[in-house]
């Protein structure tokens, strides 16, 4: 993709830190690839941050804020950003309101459209919750593509990493009914692998800041007690609510997703049996040989992956009882 090519830049605004936003939109305006708009929604009304996003980019005619009168939570807000975003853009990028971007993250990652409808690259991981402002560490994030299943699994794709085709938005809008293991980036990392393809650079793009008020963060280092302490806190008590979390949530969201994509766009044939093992709304010896293959070769986390081959099996014991 050539890099005179104008695109867009949809950056989602929620209750932000001033300091935080205020650097983030400063690196955005600082891009060295610097033909865009950038659609800013902010998800329900928030008079201080119309005031400070206008203070910081004056009469910079790319910046478009929209301050939405609703408040849906990230998931739609970001849905309802991408629909902002003008046809002829050949590009968009997402953004978080709490990241920094270096000056040429955009010069980086747009060429790598030429050959792939989704491109991703590394961050260097700030923990600004010690409340000095600085990085307690030097780590960047080691993002890896291993194939559909796994990103079917345990996604490896973050939105704020992201910079994808325009022509994407026509198989992934309108987002799919959200359960609560929903991820906008998630759906969108599935249409680009069937649509085209993704890649990862191994190129450090960005500061990836952590903080209290995260949505998500950098997960690594979750063990599985945390996992199954965090999975009582959303299911409650007992293993029957548990498993009826999981079939609907983990494995439905999943299911979900690649139902909704072979719906919308023709998967490649050697991604196919793959889309359609999770499309099936139970487990199946196909489901069960992906995943079992990815925890195998460390491809997914195996909390994860054996959550989501729990959910099926429950989902498809379901199915047969209401029958």
């Amino acid at each position: 993709m050539q890099l005179n090519e104008p695109g867009a830049v949809c950056l989602a605004v929620y209750r932000p830190d001033p300091s935080l936003l205020l650097g983030q939109l400063e690196s955005i305006a600082a891009q060295t690839l610097s033909h865009w708009t950038c659609i800013i929604g902010i998800d329900g009304p928030d008079p201080a941050a119309v005031r400070q996003i206008s203070d910081v980019v004056g009469q910079d005619p790319r910046f478009v804020v929209h301050e939405f009168p609703e408040r849906l939570g990230f998931y739609r807000n970001f849905e309802r950003i991408l629909a902002e975003v003008d046809p002829a853009a050949g590009w968009v990028a997402l953004a978080d309101q709490d990241d920094y971007w270096y000056p040429s993250k955009l010069e980086t990652m747009v060429p790598a459209l030429e050959t792939h409808a989704l491109v991703a690259a590394q961050a260097r991981i700030v923990d600004l919750r010690s409340g000095d402002g600085a990085a307690s560490r030097e780590v960047n994030t080691d993002r890896i593509m291993h194939g559909l299943g796994p990103l079917i699994i345990d996604n490896c794709i973050t939105g704020s990493l992201s910079v994808m085709r325009t022509s994407l938005l026509q198989v992934a809008l309108p987002f799919p009914e959200p359960t609560d293991a929903a991820y906008h980036d998630h759906w969108l990392a599935l249409c680009a692998d069937v649509e085209g393809g993704i890649t990862i650079l191994p190129d450090v793009v960005q500061d990836y800041q952590q903080h209290s008020a995260n949505v998500i963060g950098e997960e690594a280092g979750k063990s599985v007690t945390t996992r199954l302490a965090q999975l009582r806190g959303a299911s409650g008590s007992g293993l029957a609510r548990q498993l009826d979390y999981l079939s609907h949530h983990r494995f439905g969201w999943r299911s979900r997703m690649c139902r909704t994509v072979l719906q919308r766009a023709s998967v490649p044939q050697a991604k196919l049996r793959t889309v359609e093992a999770f499309a099936a709304r139970s487990v199946s010896a196909e489901l069960a040989k992906i995943v079992l293959r990815a925890v195998v070769a460390q491809h997914s986390p195996p909390a994860r992956s054996l959550a989501v081959l729990a959910g099926s099996i429950w989902a498809g014991r379901t199915r047969k009882t209401r029958k």
